[in-house]
């Protein structure tokens, strides 16, 4: 497990599986390590089949072995922990070649829906039983977007850049609430399906 070649930094991500005791942690390396933290013992190391670092980790809190990696060159992959062929899929959603700041599988019992954030500002909406084409674009951010977090259990996510904006995720088209001095507007794009 060593880092990638021309890795400066090792740049980790983690995340945490609440429901098996999981931690999931990657980064800079060619692998995703699964480690139980009630043993503290290394369960399994997956390759992470992309020459690029991860960037981003979620671990679903729903269905106990699933896992999407998001990558330095702005891809996607889902696995499942359980199998001994993890890879599921594979999708590059984001159209920049920006690395992947935030991941998140979306509140919810549909496993497959997922919510990725690019640095490049880019918010894609994607259930990857269909990787083809995103449901769902938000371009939230002009310049550098460096965070997306969205809660677990509710309908709620924050991305920060220079300001921190937050958006409900329970509607049809995202409502954004902004702070009174933000002048820009998130540029929504829902694909038909």
């Amino acid at each position: 497990m060593g880092q990638k070649p021309g890795a400066r930094d090792l740049n980790a991500v983690v995340d945490w599986q609440q429901q098996s005791g999981y931690l999931y942690a990657s980064g800079e390396v060619s692998t995703v390590t699964l480690w139980d933290l009630e043993k503290e013992q290394l369960v399994r190391s997956i390759p992470s089949e992309s020459e690029c670092g991860v960037t981003a980790l979620s671990a679903s809190q729903v269905h106990g072995g699933q896992l999407a990696a998001g990558f330095a060159d702005g891809s996607l992959r889902l696995y499942d922990v359980r199998s001994p062929e993890p890879l599921v899929c594979a999708t590059r959603p984001h159209q920049k070649v920006e690395k992947v700041v935030g991941l998140s599988f979306q509140p919810g019992l549909d496993p497959a829906k997922v919510v990725s954030a690019s640095q490049a500002g880019d918010i894609q909406f994607l259930d990857l039983r269909t990787t083809r084409d995103t449901y769902l674009t938000i371009d939230a951010h002009r310049g550098s977007l460096t965070a997306l977090a969205v809660h677990r259990h509710a309908h709620f996510s924050c991305l920060a850049g220079r300001s921190v904006r937050d958006m409900s995720t329970n509607i049809v088209l995202p409502s954004s609430l902004f702070r009174e001095h933000e002048r820009n507007k998130l540029n929504i794009k829902r694909r038909k399906t």
